[in-house]
C-alpha cells in the first residue's frame, strides 16, 4: 500500500498547482506537504485538460517510481516523520526542502549502524534523472558504531551526490561534531572531524578532540569493514591510555613504561582487526 490516509486540498493555476494542504501516510511513512509545483500551460480548448490532472498523467509512472523507491530507503526507519515544503522549478517540476524525523534507524551497509533520535533536512528535486550535488544537515542523539563504539549529541553537514530516480545520496564530505565518543577502550569529548569517504566504507580525515581528557590532534585512513586503520597523531597523551593499553594485552603495561606527562609530535599506531 503506497498512499492511505490523504487529506490534501490543490488550487490549480496557469503554471502552477498549489498544494495548500497534504497529510498522510506515503509508503508507510507520515507525511505532510505545502507549496506548490509547476505544470505546463493548461490548453485554450473547451476540452483542455487542467494543468494538474495532465501534470498527474504525463508524470505519473515517475511518481510511483519515486514512491516504490522512497518505500525501501525509508523502511529501516523507526517512527518516521517527513515534512515537505515545494517550492516551483520548471526543469525539476519542484525543489523539496525536506526534513525527516525518525526514532531510531538501523543500516548495516556499509557498516552496520544504529541512530536514535534523528533529524535530517534537506534541499533537493522532486523529479529528474540527472543527479544533483546537495548538502545535507544532520543530528543524532546517539550513534551505535561498529565495536561497541557509542557517540552522543551528534551534528554533521554532508556534502555529496543526489539521484532523484532512485533516491540515493553518496556522501563526498563531512563535517562532523560530537559531545562525546565512548569506546571499549577509551573516550573522547568535544570532537570534531572532517571526513572524506573513499568510497566507504573506506574513510580518511582530519579530527581533534579531548581524549581522555587531553588535547589531541588526528589524521587518520580506515577501512571500516576490514576493521582496519593507520593513524597519526600529536598533542598530549594522557596518562589514563595505559588503563586501556593494560586491558588490551591482559596485563599491567605500566610495570614496562609508565608517565604522568608525555607529548606526542609525530605519533603513529596502526589498528587491524
Amino acid at each position: 500500500e503506497i498512499l492511505r490516509d490523504l487529506d490534501a486540498s490543490f488550487v490549480p493555476g496557469d503554471t502552477t498547482l498549489g498544494i495548500t494542504q497534504f497529510s498522510g501516510r506515503v509508503a508507510g511513512v507520515a507525511v505532510s506537504a505545502r507549496g506548490a509545483i509547476a505544470v505546463p500551460p493548461a490548453g485554450t480548448g473547451r476540452t483542455a485538460p487542467l494543468p494538474g490532472s495532465d501534470f498527474l498523467a504525463r508524470n505519473f509512472p515517475a511518481l510511483c517510481r519515486q514512491l516504490d523507491a522512497a518505500g525501501v530507503q525509508l523502511a529501516a526507519l523507526e517512527r518516521p516523520e517527513l515534512d515537505v515544503t515545494l517550492s516551483p522549478s520548471e526543469s525539476r517540476v519542484a525543489i523539496a526542502s525536506v526534513t525527516l524525523l525518525a526514532r531510531r534507524w538501523k543500516t548495516t551497509v556499509p557498516v552496520p549502524l544504529e541512530v536514535t533520535g534523528l533529524r535530517l533536512v534537506t534541499r533537493v528535486p522532486l523529479l529528474g534523472d540527472a543527479p544533483v550535488a546537495t548538502r545535507l544537515a544532520f543530528t543524532a542523539d546517539e550513534l551505535l558504531l561498529p565495536a561497541a563504539t557509542q557517540a552522543h549529541r551528534v551534528q554533521a553537514f554532508i556534502r555529496g551526490t543526489f539521484r532523484p530516480a532512485q533516491l540515493t545520496f553518496t556522501p563526498l564530505e563531512l563535517e562532523l561534531s560530537a559531545e562525546s565518543l565512548l569506546a571499549r577502550d577509551f573516550s573522547a569529548t568535544a570532537l570534531n572531524a572532517h571526513l572524506t569517504p573513499g568510497p566507504l566504507p573506506r574513510l580518511s580525515g582530519e579530527m581533534v578532540a579531548r581524549v581522555l581528557g587531553e588535547p589531541l590532534a588526528v589524521q587518520a585512513t580506515a577501512d571500516l569493514a576490514a576493521g582496519t586503520a593507520t593513524v597519526h597523531f600529536a598533542g598530549a597523551i594522557s596518562p589514563r591510555v595505559m588503563d586501556s593499553i593494560s586491558a588490551r594485552v591482559h596485563t599491567d603495561a605500566r610495570r614496562f613504561f609508565n608517565f604522568v606527562a608525555l607529548d606526542a609530535t609525530d605519533g603513529l599506531a596502526v589498528v587491524g582487526p
